[in-house]
């Protein structure tokens, strides 16, 4: 995993700590510390009821050693002081714009999805029945405090996410619980309320637990290891380190002032984009509006590159190397060239 794409990933665990979630004239329930048994299957065991069971986001947290929590809580905060404000509202503002032309074009998009997404009938059927709830969960996100960097840089992640993050992720696994047929929210968080770990052998301090669902074994099994009075899966408290170096260098290097006027005017013509695409009747003429735009984004794309927010996966095969990196030496080329463009046409 590459530093942008982790701290992206924290970005998002932030994200749904600051969800403004509670209901309209409710106390929203507020999970305290969990407490975890010292076995490995009891934590294991404990962590499902909770997090898959209640929807407690704050036993994913509780479960980690301290230092790894303040690895998390540094870099959330870090990101918070280090990002640009005025193009952090920006990009949420664009969010918010396109979820609302979701919303409001849910036949054109329910169409294209249809023609061109790899999903069976029965999915597509099932993500439809769903479709206003998981717009409305991720405008509720949205409007959050998470579009204010100030709010970031001195989040108290725990409690956030035992508050407001637990109430989001309870909509989020009532979503995919629900029976409506196969998606890709039941596939990803479906019945794992209902998992149950045993101990199964160990390898060189490392203790496997063999996965069960409803007393039948699962082709699923979690290695465990126990770091700092915790248990870990080895292969993230091996990467952790590593991991964690990438994404403070990586928000260390964060600094949009050379490039935030062609930000904000990538951002700005996606705004146009939206209203255009408000405009269109069917989804042959949605298709032709962003068609017709798309060479406004290269340098959308090249920005992207830049801050290591976009990369092109490469194939394994080392005698493919040599051409991939011409591949990448003449898309370096051509973002200069389109960067250069849209900065001259921006001024």
């Amino acid at each position: 995993m590459t530093a942008p794409r982790f701290a992206l990933g924290l970005m998002v665990l932030a994200s749904l700590s600051l969800a403004s979630c509670g209901g309209h004239g409710r106390t929203p329930v507020v999970h305290g510390p969990t407490t975890f048994p010292d076995s490995p299957d009891g934590t294991q065991n404990k962590l499902v009821k909770e997090l898959w069971g209640s929807g407690n986001v704050r036993a994913a947290w509780d479960a980690l050693p301290v230092r790894h929590q303040k690895d998390v809580s540094d870099l959330v905060h870090s990101f918070g002081r280090k990002m640009d404000a005025e193009v952090h509202q920006k990009l949420f503002e664009a969010f918010r714009s396109a979820l609302d032309l979701a919303l409001e074009k849910k036949s054109i998009v329910h169409e294209l999805l249809q023609k061109s997404a790899r999903l069976e009938p029965a999915e597509l059927k099932s993500l439809e029945k769903k479709y206003d709830s998981i717009i409305a969960l991720l405008k509720e996100a949205a409007e959050s405090e998470i579009a204010d960097t100030s709010k970031l840089a001195s989040l108290d992640l725990p409690s956030f996410l035992g508050g407001k993050a637990s109430s989001l992720f309870s909509k989020l696994l009532k979503l995919a619980n629900t029976s409506s047929g196969p998606d890709i929210l039941t596939f990803l968080f479906g019945g794992l309320g209902r998992w149950e770990y045993r101990v199964g052998e160990e390898r060189d301090g490392v203790v496997i637990l063999h996965a069960f669902c409803d007393g039948s074994r699962l082709k699923w099994d979690c290695p465990l290891i126990k770091v700092d009075g915790k248990w870990m899966d080895p292969g993230l408290a091996k990467d952790w380190p590593k991991m964690m170096k990438e994404a403070k260098e990586w928000i260390a290097k964060l600094d949009l002032s050379k490039d935030k006027k062609l930000i904000l005017d990538s951002l700005d013509k996606f705004e146009k984009l939206i209203g255009k695409l408000k405009a269109a009747e069917t989804a042959e003429d949605f298709k032709r509006i962003v068609q017709s735009s798309a060479m406004d984004f290269l340098p959308t794309m090249s920005l992207l590159r830049k801050y290591g927010l976009w990369e092109d996966d490469g194939a394994a095969d080392p005698a493919e190397q040599p051409k991939q990196e011409r591949a990448k030496q003449e898309r370096a080329k051509q973002d200069k060239k389109a960067m250069k463009r849209a900065k001259q046409g921006a001024k």
